[in-house]
């Protein structure tokens, strides 16, 4: 074996046999530096909060003072050394309402005279989590930017109300899929240049037993711009959505319909009625482009 580079963290090479001479095509191979490994995760998943149990390897029974997790609140209740390792049960309320965090940092001691050291991480934790979607108000907090999960648990008309535009939804759901809650009386009079103007830039994940009703979109400038939609982007599932009494009047724009672009896109079970659409080109009552989409129910 060549240990030359043993220093630099990098394992033993072959040699050809009763040589000196190192076997071909032999890559680097670096010694994990890793002093924890997660080997076991449980969720116990509520509505509003979760209990997460770790196992986590600790060999050298260093002590571990603590973890971070992207978008999660957590408060340790449990931290305690078995053998060799570690178990840290602990309670979780979201910052963010994901389908899954990542556990990204372990803070720990060699010994309790030590400096506090970190070992970075990349732990899927996966637990769906759903904000409220009620009123005007919560509407208005919705981000532009961050992709979260709603849950629509009341309807909500908009008429006669200036709201925000442009809003992203990692997932978009009415909590009775029996009985679906209505979003509507959105009225968006545009003017100028609006390429890639939504009331909903993206769904990303899934659009679910939501009706749309009594919206209208208009913009009679010349300027000929492109996606000017209810929704710009959808990408997931879209399941049982109705969308009645919409009106786009968008005389010289392109790519104009309900959805702009459908990528990715399971669509099952969707009902439209009374739907009016005027672009340039590029036009459809519904879907104005796809990309490896496919329709079952419409």
């Amino acid at each position: 074996y060549d240990l030359s580079m043993s220093s630099d963290g990098i394992l033993p090479k072959l040699y050809y046999s009763d040589t000196n001479e190192l076997l071909p095509n032999q890559e680097n191979l670096y010694i994990s530096n890793d002093i924890f490994s997660v080997n076991n995760i449980q969720i116990d998943k509520h509505v509003e909060d979760a209990t997460v149990s770790l196992q986590i390897n600790n060999p050298n029974h260093y002590l571990i003072q603590g973890i971070e997790i992207d978008g999660l609140n957590i408060e340790i209740t449990k931290n305690a050394i078995v053998g060799d390792v570690s178990v840290i049960e602990f309670n979780a309320t979201p910052i963010y309402y994901f389908d899954s965090y990542k556990l990204n940092k372990i803070i720990y001691k060699i010994d309790e005279s030590s400096e506090s050291l970190e070992q970075d991480m990349s732990i899927k934790l996966d637990m769906i989590f759903y904000k409220t979607l009620s009123s005007y108000e919560d509407w208005q907090n919705v981000s532009q930017t961050i992709y979260e999960n709603y849950l629509l648990t009341n309807d909500i008309d908009f008429t006669g109300k200036t709201f925000n535009t442009k809003v992203v939804f990692n997932r978009l759901e009415s909590a009775d899929a029996e009985n679906p809650y209505t979003i509507s009386g959105m009225n968006l009079e545009l003017s100028g240049s609006t390429s890639y103007y939504g009331i909903i830039t993206k769904i990303s994940s899934s659009l679910k037993n939501v009706i749309f009703k009594d919206i209208s979109i208009s913009n009679t400038s010349t300027s000929s711009n492109s996606y000017v939609n209810l929704i710009t982007y959808t990408f997931g599932e879209m399941k049982n959505v109705t969308f009645e009494d919409i009106n786009l009047n968008l005389p010289s724009k392109k790519y104009v319909g309900i959805i702009g672009n459908a990528s990715n896109t399971t669509i099952d079970t969707i009902t439209l009625n009374n739907v009016n659409v005027t672009g340039l080109i590029y036009v459809s009552g519904f879907i104005a482009s796809y990309t490896n989409s496919a329709t079952q129910y419409l």
